[in-house]
């Protein structure tokens, strides 16, 4: 699976990763930079960073997804099932990615924790996530809700198995909306568990002696209901919500790419 040249969001977060993977490059004499890809899914970003000369190890819990990305062949690229604590990595690594990770986890500090130890001193994390309380995530905040109320009552598979009974081909239609790195076989992404501001995010960083470098705003309605049923099926209008974006404030956008160090005195 090649990167979705189609997602004008996708392709603007990947571009705004291997520039900084260039500039590290440069500055530091040194094409073959160690690379670690945390939540790497079918391993998109991996291969893409490969290409630019980097070793990449990709980590994921899936196992499917791990499969996947093994059975791609790429050149520099190592694939492995399981999370970055239990996995036990020793080495210190040029660049780190969590690409659309820390909201999905239950306690997001022992992962920026780990980053922090196992980052190179000049190297950079590459960090991209959802603006918690942004357009996309107020906009789809109901259906949340009402996705955990359906678990606590056990209810959720059964509602679950009658939308898709509904919708006919969701996986194709997840995909070509938003990718598939993330999504499990109803073309759903995982539940969030935390919602970050720009403000909680730093203080999050700063506790583990990281601080952001540099912010990319990702979109704005592209992942907002009901505008992404339109805007997703012309690369014209991607390409101006991606645009328009850039010249607003952070609260405004529905997500941020971040090129993240460590702090600095």
């Amino acid at each position: 699976m090649a990167l979705e040249k189609n997602l004008v969001h996708y392709v603007k977060k990947i571009e705004f990763l291997k520039r900084g993977v260039a500039e590290l490059q440069k500055g530091t004499g040194k094409k073959d930079l160690s690379v670690l890809d945390i939540g790497c899914g079918t391993g998109n970003i991996a291969i893409e960073v490969a290409k630019l000369g980097c070793r990449v190890t990709g980590i994921d819990v899936d196992k499917a997804s791990i499969d996947y990305a093994r059975e791609r062949n790429a050149p520099r690229c190592t694939f492995l099932v399981g999370n970055a604590q239990d996995l036990k990595l020793r080495e210190t690594y040029d660049v780190i990615i969590a690409s659309e990770v820390l909201e999905h986890l239950k306690q997001p500090d022992k992962l920026v924790g780990f980053i922090g130890e196992h980052l190179h001193k000049e190297g950079f994390l590459f960090l991209s996530m959802p603006n918690g309380y942004g357009p996309s995530e107020l906009s789809v905040m109901p259906r949340r809700l009402l996705g955990r109320f359906l678990k606590k009552i056990g209810l959720f598979e059964t509602a679950r198995n009658f939308r898709h009974r509904l919708v006919k081909n969701p996986m194709e239609k997840a995909r070509k909306s938003f990718g598939v790195d993330t999504l499990n076989n109803y073309g759903e992404g995982a539940l969030h568990e935390h919602f970050f501001t720009l403000g909680g995010l730093k203080r999050l960083l700063t506790l583990h002696g990281l601080e952001v470098r540099e912010r990319q705003n990702s979109f704005v309605l592209l992942g907002t209901f009901p505008f992404y049923y339109l805007i997703c099926k012309s690369w014209t209008l991607q390409r101006i919500d991606c645009k328009i974006v850039d010249y607003l404030p952070a609260f405004a956008s529905s997500g941020w790419a971040f090129r993240v160090t460590k702090h600095t005195a």
